[in-house]
């Protein structure tokens, strides 16, 4: 998890590191009637620096699981198209109240870079740690323009280009320095809706230790999330279709004060069909919005094209 990777290890080597956790290596090389395969399995884990051996096992005490966070509502996403109104300011003054670390912006239409400046304006004076922003490409705001948006906003930490000409993953690099400010990503497709949200692929996989223990608990997309949607209805995700009251009348506090609001928080991939059986459920992002049975709420998304019985993808 501190570095970022995925190693696949057989089921075999699965059991022996959970059920035989306590015992010797002198122990379990009894139990498996000193099967050669044992040292190639050892010697893969200290090969990968997943392991090591030692004479005092009681110095590492299993990890901590807890999972906690001292916000109301951790991240944010907020739907802008042509006929949208929102009072940005206003929105983000209720986010930081709440605590709100990580806002994600979309654009489903063009817009300059002078707007986005006008929109972001007052999270320049924030508390929020990032920002993304999903935006279209074109007459507008070129690649150029992007860039700049991102040097002169030191809170956008991604910023997705759809509708580009090219398809590119790129740093943004602080003028003169070797350093980098944030990720560009370029997507030639166009993002027309929320309908485009809910896709579950490796390249979204979440490989650190707050996704994998917040996963245990609760949802790895919804849990302390809030949505408003481009007419101003507050939801849990823009993607789904329940309305808790439009950001014009209804504040985000009180949106969240509603009986149903957090229903969706504690569904966690131990609960969901078939992702309960797959070996990325504690990396993996969830989607309650496009599901396979919409009358079960607990049905495995419907853009994983993922098989955990037969551990492929069938268009990744």
């Amino acid at each position: 998890m501190q570095r970022g990777e995925i190693k696949l290890i057989p089921n075999s080597l699965y059991t022996i590191l959970t059920e035989h956790q306590h015992q010797t290596y002198s122990e379990i090389q009894e139990v498996y009637d000193y099967d050669e395969t044992l040292d190639e399995y050892f010697e893969f884990l200290v090969e990968n620096e997943l392991g090591f051996w030692t004479d005092t096992p009681e110095f590492f005490p299993p990890l901590d699981m807890t999972w906690q966070t001292y916000s109301s509502i951790n991240n944010a996403i907020i739907d802008i198209d042509a006929a949208s109104t929102h009072d940005f300011k206003a929105i983000f003054a209720q986010l930081e109240e709440l605590g709100c670390d990580h806002i994600q912006l979309r654009y489903y239409t063009d817009v300059s870079k002078d707007t986005l400046e006008h929109h972001l304006e007052s999270t320049k004076r924030s508390r929020f740690k990032s920002i993304e922003l999903v935006v279209k490409y074109g007459n507008l705001l070129d690649i150029p323009a992007a860039e700049a948006l991102v040097v002169s906003n030191a809170r956008i930490h991604k910023l997705v280009l759809h509708g580009a000409p090219e398809s590119d993953i790129r740093p943004v690099m602080k003028p003169g320095t070797d350093f980098s400010l944030g990720q560009m990503i370029l997507l030639t497709y166009e993002i027309t809706s929320a309908d485009h949200c809910g896709v579950i692929d490796p390249f979204y996989f979440s490989i650190d230790t707050k996704t994998m223990t917040e996963s245990h608990q609760f949802n790895t997309c919804l849990n302390k999330k809030i949505g408003i949607d481009a007419q101003g209805e507050i939801k849990n995700c823009p993607s789904l279709t329940e309305s808790f009251g439009n950001i014009a009348q209804v504040s985000l506090h009180q949106a969240m004060l509603q009986k149903d609001f957090k229903k969706l928080w504690e569904i966690n991939k131990n609960q969901v069909e078939i992702c309960k059986d797959c070996e990325f459920r504690h990396i993996c992002t969830d989607c309650r919005a496009f599901i396979q049975n919409p009358e079960n709420v607990y049905s495995k998304p419907s853009k994983c094209n993922y098989d955990p019985y037969t551990a492929s993808w069938s268009n990744p």
